[in-house]
């Protein structure tokens, strides 16, 4: 994969603090974290580590969806 960006929702009153390994923006609930320069491409195969912490005042609970370039990624629990 060559260029990505996952997007996901965090509960109202949450706020990613930091982050690392993407370009990322946070517009009203919904988080848009795009590649950075290092990881844009990912081989067949591979995996990118990607790390957030979030600030609350209140539901603490985990993103209930993800979408890949648009596409629905699935979520463990």
């Amino acid at each position: 994969m060559s260029g990505w960006t996952l997007k996901f929702p965090l509960a109202l009153g949450q706020t990613v603090t930091s982050d690392w390994n993407t370009d990322l923006t946070q517009g009203s609930n919904t988080i848009t974290a795009a590649h950075t320069s290092h990881n844009a491409t990912i081989a067949p195969g591979a995996s990118i580590t990607l790390g957030y912490l979030a600030a609350h005042t209140g539901d603490s609970s985990p993103p209930p969806r993800f979408t890949l370039n648009g596409d629905a990624c699935a979520v463990g629990r």
